[in-house]
């Protein structure tokens, strides 16, 4: 089930805007909202699994919790828990496969497995914990003000999660007849849950091998099941490990630009580090250069550094985004959820938790107030703690809720800094990092000069120009510009020698035409080895590397990065070119079911024509697959670069555009429940700001 409530806000939202997005949109998006959400998604019956991933849950307490309700509350309480534990399952991507008195069963990886259905388990069975201490924490408050006697005879529900892996095969079993799934793993998972600490998750190690250096567990433990020869091997999970913040998708990749000669660079990067740590001092430090231009190779040397230092301190890594270039405070809540290992598919209320609980965490001194901070700071940042009792005067005054928050802020930063010097906050494209985050690190640099705190920031010249006083080559200056120049000539020439070493006797016509198109930007020197091979000028025949130097005379080299990328995709199939085509209507990221929905319903492509284009476009590095997707059940990728998303939004005419965003819309108002309704309205946002740009040229052009 879903939060109606949150749905009917995001259909006020839709028609709020009908004027812009038009009658055709906001019907379509609406319809869809208000049809119901799909129970569980269809498994055939004998349909077999080698690989789910089975959790089984069990709470207890109800006796003493329900002692004076009468039978309705208890029906009512009991309800609206379990409605939203299984939203937490589904959040997910998990399959509910029953409910067992006070338990569920669960199922990850069907109908679809997935590279991550062991992490997704796991991260769900930790949610589920949290879901319900907040359920406790509100059942506590209300009977709190209740009377005595009340208060004495209220306990608190308690659970025990498992997970175990195994096949799995749909069957029906039973009087009834009821299709259900059965297997091994399902009988052991029990096993494992009656074994699990009252308040803990226990899996097993067919699970633990999936997620290995992922979370923090206790301990390998042998744990006799009657019947089995062999003991299972069981870890009772603790915590998720902080996550590692490399870019996601590059490891898939054929190959990437190797690092050259930046060692200036490099070294005026160590040295604002060595200010920091040496001289306790907070600085900004801005890597601005053209696309392409390669901040985030320096970025990853730079990164691979810092872990080699004596010490480690703290090192975050953020992005700003285009859809939230216009969202106040979103690169702050981006580094507070990187911090606190906030996810997009934990509930409003997790997400809120995590950060309460971080915050207190490390403003340990302030513990009398440490909470009431955390829901000042939330609320202001965009958490919304509307509902605080912390907050009812503030709300009706926000000069001095701003006060209070960014006094608070600078207190957790100094706490934060002071706990684990220095502190490295590593922000990417922070050209689209919006004004209200920009704003508030300057506000820290000015409150927190004497912290090691060092922010470095990659950025496109456009940051400049917003932010005008930022441009400072002074090292000594608490924000210094460090412009990346174009490679030189000699270093571009090693950079397509190193990419192409496995070439025998490589044409200097060759490498001088990479060069000379490439004029020192090191992502055109890897798109334009992509188009060599695109065109057939190079090709692998098994071991062997063949030449066609005919073909070379005939290449056009592109002057641009924007002209290689349209000429990379005018060497796709036409399948290829549709999809690419569709997914830029999304934006930066996009989902396979989206592009599937749409292909399908407009007759362009068949829904398996669909997934070969995708898995070729990601052979061939024009787009790469993330970890994880924000959305269950669907996979998300990204463009390799914004530039080619441009470049291919651009190839749609604007009328075809708008019909596709109108089936786009309806596909992800169907994907969108309480937990995704602030990622909904952010891309909900982004895609009103592309309609209307889009709307505008198009009165132009008629003028």
């Amino acid at each position: 089930m879903v939060d109606y409530q949150l749905l009917e806000d995001a259909i006020v939202t839709i028609r709020t805007h009908r004027t812009l997005l038009g009658d055709a949109v906001v019907e379509t998006a609406v319809a869809a909202l208000q049809e119901k959400l799909r129970g569980r998604t269809a498994v055939a019956e004998g349909e077999a699994f080698d690989a789910a991933f089975v959790l089984q849950a069990d709470l207890s307490g109800f006796t003493a919790m329900s002692a004076d309700m009468d039978a309705e509350q208890v029906r009512d309480m009991v309800n609206a828990l379990w409605e939203r534990l299984d939203n937490v399952v589904r959040a997910w991507g998990g399959l509910i496969e029953k409910h067992t008195g006070d338990g569920l069963i669960a199922l990850f990886g069907m109908p679809t497995a997935r590279d991550d259905d062991a992490e997704r388990a796991v991260l769900a069975a930790l949610d589920m914990q949290m879901e319900l201490t907040l359920f406790n924490e509100a059942a506590r408050r209300r009977t709190d003000t209740g009377p005595l006697e009340r208060r004495k005879a209220n306990g608190e529900l308690h659970m025990r999660l498992a997970i175990h892996a195994g096949p799995v095969v749909r069957a029906r079993v039973g009087a009834n007849r009821e299709l259900t799934a059965v297997g091994e793993a399902i009988t052991l998972v029990e096993y494992l849950e009656q074994a699990a600490p009252v308040g803990g998750v226990l899996i097993s190690y067919d699970v633990y091998r999936h997620i290995y250096g992922q979370f923090e567990v206790s301990p390998s433990k042998s744990l006799e099941v009657p019947g089995r020869q062999e003991p299972l091997e069981v870890y009772a999970v603790q915590r998720e490990k902080p996550r590692a913040f490399h870019p996601e998708g590059w490891s898939r990749q054929s190959f990437r630009t190797r690092f050259v000669d930046r060692t200036a660079e490099l070294e005026r990067l160590q040295f604002a580090l060595q200010e920091t740590i040496n001289n306790s001092v907070m600085q900004v430090v801005a890597v601005v250069g053209e696309a392409g231009s390669g901040k985030s190779r320096l970025f990853d040397e730079f990164e691979q550094l810092l872990e080699l230092q004596p010490v480690q301190g703290c090192i975050l890594r953020s992005r700003a985004d285009p859809t939230t270039a216009v969202a106040p405070y979103a690169l702050m809540r981006d580094f507070f959820g990187q911090l606190f290992e906030i996810h997009l598919r934990s509930s409003t209320a997790v997400g809120r938790e995590k950060f309460v609980r971080g915050v207190e965490n490390i403003m340990q001194a302030h513990q009398i107030s440490a909470r009431e901070q955390a829901h000042v700071m939330g609320h202001y940042l965009g958490f919304d703690f509307s509902d605080s009792p912390y907050l009812q005067e503030l709300m009706a005054n926000p000069d001095r809720l701003r006060r209070y928050a960014q006094n608070d802020l600078a207190r957790f930063f100094t706490d934060l800094a002071n706990g684990c010097p220095p502190v490295v906050w590593l922000v990417e494209n922070a050209q689209w990092a919006d004004a209200a985050s920009l704003d508030l690190i300057e506000f820290l640099l000015e409150r927190c000069s004497d912290l090691p705190l060092l922010v470095v920031c990659l950025a496109r010249p456009e940051l400049l120009a917003q932010r005008p006083s930022w441009q400072s080559s002074d090292p000594f200056h608490p924000i210094t510009t460090l412009v990346l120049p174009p490679l030189t000539a000699i270093d571009t020439r090693h950079l397509v020698t190193q990419n192409l070493e496995e070439v025998p006797n490589l044409p200097l016509k060759l490498t001088d035409l990479v060069v000379y198109g490439a004029q020192g930007n090191p992502l055109y020197v890897e798109q334009m080895i992509h188009l060599l091979f695109d065109q057939n000028i190079i090709a692998r025949h098994g071991e062997n590397w063949q030449m066609n130097l005919s073909k070379l005379d005939e290449l056009a080299v592109p002057e641009t990065l924007a002209g290689l990328f349209q000429a990379r995709v005018e060497c796709l199939p036409e399948p290829e070119q549709t999809v690419l085509q569709l997914a830029a209507l999304f934006g930066p990221q996009f989902w396979d079911g989206a592009v599937r929905q749409v292909a399908v319903a407009s007759k362009d492509l068949e829904a398996d024509q669909v997934a070969a284009a995708l898995e070729a476009l990601e052979q061939k590095d024009l787009i790469v697959r993330r970890h994880s997707s924000a959305l269950a059940g669907v996979l998300e990728y990204q463009f390799v670069h914004d530039i080619l998303r441009d470049v291919v939004y651009r190839q749609m005419p604007p009328a075809r555009r708008r019909e596709n965003q109108i089936e786009l819309l309806a596909w992800l108002t169907n994907k969108v429940s309480s937990f995704h309704l602030p990622f909904f309205q952010e891309l909900l946002g982004y895609l009103r700001s592309m309609m209307a740009t889009d709307q505008s040229n198009r009165e132009l052009t008629h003028d």
